[in-house]
């Protein structure tokens, strides 16, 4: 994930490499033009300020809160638009003067203080809805201001928003799949990606696979079929960015990060199918769900055929854990060929990480390889030798694998 750091870097090596003569004063004048102005510094102080906003919305609606019932309703209208529009004044000054970090906290504070306004005015005039309608007024309110204004911190505020948003929806009613959520984070990673902004495409990325797990996991009626359908969708994501990380970089640098959680998303899928020690009963996949497995596999084979050297062997290595993961999990579900696929995907998720280079990916895939020896001891605890005898068959893979590794990568060497 180099979005902002790596260009941050490279003007930090130009002005190096021109300061010991490395570098001609003309070239490195190039360079600097063809990266581009060096992205704006948001130090502690633009998280004072930002923190301080929120304490004067928090503060805000507690004392009004405090006060409500003593003030007559035209004072409670006219307090409220006051301070609204007052933030929006001072947003606009702040843009006027160049005061970019200022310019986005009365964007945010305009922002919140709209929410708080939406809450008193339904309570004032008694305007009947349940509370998840107005944060979604509120969200939609506060994304188009983002999009307007191009203030990073209210689209970050959206989402934290949509998040909540979607909670809600989730107690209100958690057997159905919630649509407004999903809108917000393809808005948002719509202006993320237009931007080049890196928080809110972390936070994009993340919501997305906490949405798809949400939804098929409360979703009943789906059952295993819409879990098959996350798996592979996660699948091909990380198949889309291993491809452009080795090539063609569609996502401007982002493609490491967004490899890292579209295997997380996949891997947390295959979660209640591993942990659970039951028969699987509840998995139905109908014709179509693997038909669609089945294309994500070949798009997958298709992008490794359109590359060379690791990037081939990972995208061919991906698409075959795809469909050996998902015959094993929804349709053998035999509880000891879970565990071994299951560990074998974190071990390939490791080997990917080194492959590529991904520091965030090797962590990802040591957690998950962890984690699954854990569960598996925590299942078979009650019977020790079926513990003993698996992790003595795993740690003869292993070592077996690791020498098979090494004698390939000599017979490499040779040749």
């Amino acid at each position: 994930m180099r979005w902002l750091a790596s260009r941050k870097a490279l003007h930090a090596a130009v002005d190096d490499w021109e300061a010991r003569g490395v570098l001609p004063r003309d070239a490195a004048g190039r360079l600097r033009e063809d990266l581009g102005a060096p992205p704006a510094r948001r130090g502690f102080g633009a998280f004072v300020v930002l923190a301080g906003v929120a304490c004067l919305v928090l503060g805000a609606l507690r004392f009004v809160a405090a006060n409500w019932d003593a003030m007559p309703r035209l004072v409670r209208l006219g307090l409220l638009v006051g301070t609204l529009w007052g933030a929006w004044g001072g947003a606009v000054y702040a843009r006027h003067r160049g005061w970019r970090v200022w310019y986005e906290a009365g964007v945010v504070l305009a922002c919140g203080l709209f929410g708080a306004a939406v809450m008193l005015v339904s309570q004032m005039y008694h305007i009947q809805g349940d509370a998840s309608a107005l944060v979604r007024l509120w969200v939609w309110v506060t994304l188009a201001a983002a999009a307007v204004t191009g203030a990073r911190a209210a689209l970050v505020l959206a989402l934290v928003l949509g998040a909540a948003l979607h909670m809600m929806e989730l107690v209100d009613d958690p057997w159905s799949i919630h649509w407004h959520p999903l809108g917000v984070l393809v808005c948002a990673g719509a202006l993320a990606a237009w931007w080049r902004s890196l928080v809110p495409a972390h936070l994009v990325a993340l919501g997305l696979g906490a949405w798809a797990i949400s939804s098929v996991m409360g979703n009943a009626d789906a059952q295993g079929g819409a879990y098959l359908v996350v798996f592979a969708l996660a699948g091909l994501v990380a198949a889309a960015a291993r491809f452009s990380l080795a090539g063609p970089r569609w996502l401007g640098g982002f493609e490491g990060a967004l490899l890292v959680y579209a295997l997380l998303t996949a891997g947390l899928v295959l979660v209640q199918p591993f942990a659970l020690p039951v028969e699987l009963e509840w998995i139905n996949v109908s014709a179509w769900q693997w038909a669609e497995l089945a294309a994500c596999v070949a798009a997958s084979a298709v992008m490794a055929w359109q590359s060379a050297g690791a990037a081939r062997g990972d995208l061919l290595g991906l698409g075959l854990a795809l469909g050996l993961a998902a015959l094993v999990f929804f349709h053998l579900a035999v509880p000891v060929l879970t565990d071994a696929v299951i560990l074998l995907l974190g071990l390939g998720v490791v080997l990917m990480g080194y492959r590529a280079d991904l520091m965030a990916l090797r962590v990802l895939g040591g957690l998950w390889v962890t984690t699954v020896l854990l569960v598996i001891y925590a299942k078979t605890l009650g019977d020790l030798l079926s513990t003993a005898a698996f992790f003595v068959g795993a740690g003869l893979v292993l070592l077996l694998s690791a020498g098979l590794a090494v004698w390939l990568a000599k017979l490499r060497g040779a040749r």
